[in-house]
């Protein structure tokens, strides 16, 4: 027969008294980090609350200043608006008729002129021609040793222009010239390379002084300023003689000439070389250079 046996009150109850304790910390301690995010939130939100209208109110201040700004300007604009508007109306009321009367009289200005033309014409030539009296006498007349001169438009030839006999020309170089040149003037050059360039500088001199035959009519703009730049740079030195100017070797813009001449080295060695040898001279003043053709 068997033996009941019975196990003492304590070990039937710290099992129990463990579990509960287990379970009473993990209740306590998850209710209570709940309870303290809720005391939390609930902080922020009646903080939140009692601030929130404070903020709204300053910004709808601000707003409410800024649209009032806005609209007095607005205001101000159209103020001024309408005054420039009535001055326009009122200048314009005034305007018209006087410019309706300078009309009138313009046209009856140009009736006159159209009337007046042949005469009109016929004067302007006449004060041209006497203007150009000096260049015409010159296109006519030689070298001074009685040779005709050499013809410059060879090279022009080449490239299909009508000749044309310029109004004076410098003679190309011979042999003999050559040979007498002092080397460090002459350099490398060749005799051909020379009397290509005098040949180009012929064609500028003549282009240049077909100019002077227009009537100032016909000249377009740029003819028109070579034409006054050249009187008034002439002076007792260069009367009755041909001339050019540095400018006029530098600066072929605008098409007046078809001269391949370059002022290059090689183009002051040739000029140096003409007037060694007497056949140009230079005469400075103004700021300005000119090659005067002997």
């Amino acid at each position: 027969m068997l033996t009941q046996c019975s196990f003492p009150d304590t070990l039937t109850d710290k099992p129990s008294d463990s579990i509960n304790n287990t379970l009473d910390t993990l209740i306590t301690s998850t209710f209570s980090d709940r309870i303290q995010l809720l005391r939390e939130l609930v902080s922020v939100h009646a903080a939140a609350t009692s601030s929130q209208p404070t903020a709204l109110s300053h910004i709808l201040s601000d707003l409410s200043h800024q649209i009032s700004t806005l609209e007095s300007q607005a205001a101000d604009l159209q103020q001024a608006l309408d005054t420039e508007t009535t001055l326009l109306g009122h200048g314009r009321s005034n305007i018209l008729p006087k410019l309706k009367q300078q009309e009138s009289v313009l046209i009856q200005m140009l009736d006159k002129v159209n009337a007046g033309g042949t005469h009109a014409t016929s004067t302007e030539h006449t004060a041209d021609t006497s203007d150009t009296s000096t260049f015409m006498k010159v296109a006519s007349a030689s070298d001074t040793n009685g040779e005709p001169d050499a013809d410059p438009t060879s090279h022009a030839s080449k490239k299909e222009k009508p000749s044309a006999k310029p109004c004076r020309s410098i003679r190309l170089l011979t042999d003999d010239e050559y040979n007498h040149i002092p080397q460090y003037i002459v350099g490398r050059i060749t005799l051909e390379k020379i009397n290509q360039a005098i040949t180009d500088l012929n064609l500028l001199i003549s282009d240049k002084y077909k100019i002077f035959k227009l009537p100032q009519q016909k000249m377009s703009k740029l003819q028109r300023s070579i034409y006054w730049e050249h009187k008034q740079l002439a002076t007792a030195e260069t009367k009755s003689r041909v001339f050019v100017t540095e400018k006029d070797l530098k600066d072929k813009s605008g098409g007046w000439t078809e001269s391949g001449f370059k002022f290059d080295a090689v183009g002051r060695n040739v000029v140096a070389i003409l007037r060694h040898l007497g056949r140009i001279k230079e005469v400075r003043g103004g700021g300005h250079t000119r090659i005067v053709l002997q």
